[in-house]
């Protein structure tokens, strides 16, 4: 097997090549097995966040949130100067219905299941004859219309919101100027005696 110079012959070279060319595939295969695993466990790891993602989109999407606007309770609705307003879907009710002249806080609730907003407006026009624009929502700009109280942003189903106001007697309308609403019926005439 060895010759005299300590070298390996033929045979003894090749017995050495096979052994090392099967310990290198031997390290492949173990390379190749392990990337098979933690690549099938990536895959597993991927598809559990994208699953949970998705859950959380579609909590996030169904969330309510609450707002934050802060409200003052200082008398109960239908004391003098104070109005609860309840908005649902496409009605105003206002208790008292005919608020009283001076210095007015609106508790304005949406106690629908959609956004809602309260705007009051001092004109002469009835309720269901105010100018609109092309969409049939009411022009908040119009010369007949004199804006008195506004929610301002929508109020989510549930939401609160307080409003301050001077009134003088005379005709008011109280309308929700949100898409579609007001030509829905979501109208009322006030009147301050």
């Amino acid at each position: 097997m060895a010759e005299a110079d300590g070298e390996p012959s033929g045979s003894g070279r090749r017995d050495v090549f096979a052994i090392f060319a099967a310990t290198c595939a031997t390290v492949a295969l173990v390379f190749a097995v392990t990337n098979f695993f933690v690549a099938s466990e990536a895959r597993d790891t991927a598809e559990q966040a994208k699953t949970a993602a998705q859950q959380a989109l579609s909590a996030a999407e169904h969330a309510t949130v609450p707002d934050t606007t802060p409200t003052t309770t200082t008398r109960p609705a239908g004391a003098a100067g104070r109005v609860a307003v309840a908005l649902d879907e496409y009605t105003i009710a206002l208790d008292p219905a005919s608020p009283p002249t001076g210095a007015v806080t609106f508790d304005v609730t949406n106690q629908g299941k959609i956004a809602h907003e309260f705007v009051l407006f001092r004109t002469d026009l009835p309720a269901d004859a105010l100018p609109v624009n092309k969409k049939g929502d009411v022009n908040e700009q119009a010369p007949q219309l004199q804006s008195v109280a506004d929610s301002g942003s929508d109020l989510k189903p549930g939401a609160s919101r307080t409003l301050h106001a001077t009134l003088t007697p005379g005709h008011y309308v109280a309308v929700c100027n949100l898409p579609g609403h007001y030509a829905a019926g979501m109208r009322v005439d006030v009147t301050v005696p």
